[in-house]
């Protein structure tokens, strides 16, 4: 999936980021920097998997639907096979 590819680079820019801030101290203005592009990247992959969450559900939406779709078609015959057998239960009830 495309979105777990770029969930991934923006791991490894995290990862890069870190490994920075033992160059700065916590009172220098850079440390500060990297820390808020770190949370930069939490952001992108947190709206990236929002974004594949919201594909996964349409697309189990769809499947889900399809489904009902085909099961909805068979039901006529399944109800007349249905019907028959007890029709011919009925019969073979009445005929003893």
């Amino acid at each position: 999936m495309k979105n777990v590819d770029e969930i991934k680079q923006h791991l490894e820019k995290i990862e890069k980021l870190e490994q920075t801030l033992v160059v700065f101290e916590e009172s220098d203005d850079l440390y500060l920097d990297v820390l808020h592009k770190i949370q930069g990247e939490f952001d992108e992959i947190g709206d990236l998997a929002l974004n594949a969450c919201l594909e996964l559900t349409e697309e189990i939406r769809n499947v889900g639907s399809k489904m009902i779709g085909d099961r909805i078609k068979l039901l006529p015959n399944f109800l007349k096979r249905s019907v028959k057998d007890q029709m011919k239960e009925i019969e073979k009830e009445l005929k003893e």
